[in-house]
C-alpha cells in the first residue's frame, strides 16, 4: 500500500469572466487534501480564491505570479464537491484540480515564470531542502503554446489539456524517501511564455500507519 495515493481529477477550461467552476467526478472523501492550480486572465492575480460546495478551505500555498496560483486543502469534508475559482479582476479563468489521499501539511514550494517570450524550458524554481523522509511532490505547468506536452522525468502525468485558446496545463506528481530540495522543469517543444509551481506535502500521520500495516500485512 502507497504512502500517497492520487485519487482523481478535474480540469476547468477556460471560462470568460470572473469565475469558472466544475464538479468531480466522484465524491471527495474525508480526510483528503486537494491541490488547485488556477490561470487567472488580465486580472490582479492576488485576488484570487477557490471555495467548493462543501465549505472546505483552500489556502494559498505559492503566491500568484503573473498567472498561476496554487491553492491546496487539506483534511477536506467529503460528499459532492463543485469547486469554483474566482476573480473579480480577471476576464477570464481556467485551473485544474488533483485529490490525494495519505498528504497533509504544505511543506515547502517554489515558483517562477518566463523571461522572454522565447524561453525554452520551464523551470519551477528548487525548493527549501524538505523537512520529512517520505513527502509528496506535486508540480503544475501552464504553458502559452497549447502544445501537448510530458511531464518531467520521474513524475507521473496526473493531467494534461489545453484550456481552450490560451494555455496548456499540466499537473503531475512523484513520491520521494528522503529529504531533498525539488523542481519541475522541462524543455518545450515549443519556445514560448510559461508559468511553473510545486509543492511539497508532508505524509498525514494515519497513512504511515496504514503503510506500516500493509508492510505487516494487515489490510
Amino acid at each position: 500500500m502507497a504512502l500517497f495515493d492520487f485519487v482523481q481529477k478535474l480540469d476547468l477550461p477556460q471560462q470568460s469572466g470572473t469565475s469558472v467552476n466544475g464538479t468531480f467526478a466522484s465524491n471527495l472523501t474525508a480526510g483528503n487534501t486537494v491541490v488547485v492550480g488556477v490561470g487567472i486572465y488580465s486580472g490582479a492575480a492576488a485576488g484570487t480564491t477557490v471555495t467548493d460546495t462543501l465549505g472546505n478551505s483552500y489556502v494559498l500555498a505559492i503566491a500568484p505570479t503573473d498567472t498561476l496560483a496554487i491553492f491546496v486543502a487539506n483534511n477536506v469534508l467529503g460528499g459532492a464537491s463543485t469547486i469554483t475559482l474566482a476573480n473579480a479582476g480577471a476576464t477570464g479563468l481556467s485551473g485544474t484540480c488533483s485529490e490525494y489521499v495519505g498528504a497533509t501539511a504544505v511543506d515547502q514550494v517554489s515558483a517562477q515564470q518566463y523571461v522572454t517570450s522565447g524561453d525554452t524550458a520551464y523551470d519551477s524554481g528548487t525548493t527549501p531542502t524538505t523537512t520529512a523522509a517520505s513527502e509528496l511532490i506535486v508540480g503544475i505547468v501552464a504553458h502559452q503554446n497549447n502544445n501537448a506536452d510530458t511531464p518531467p522525468a520521474g513524475f507521473t502525468q496526473r493531467s494534461g489539456f489545453n484550456d481552450g485558446p490560451f494555455l496548456y496545463w499540466l499537473l503531475a506528481d512523484k513520491t520521494v524517501s528522503s529529504t531533498g530540495t525539488f523542481n519541475f522543469a522541462k524543455a518545450l517543444s515549443i519556445a514560448g511564455y510559461w508559468w511553473a509551481g510545486i509543492v511539497t506535502l508532508k505524509a498525514a500521520a494515519t497513512a504511515v500507519v496504514r503503510t506500516r500495516l500493509s508492510l505487516l500485512g494487515v489490510s
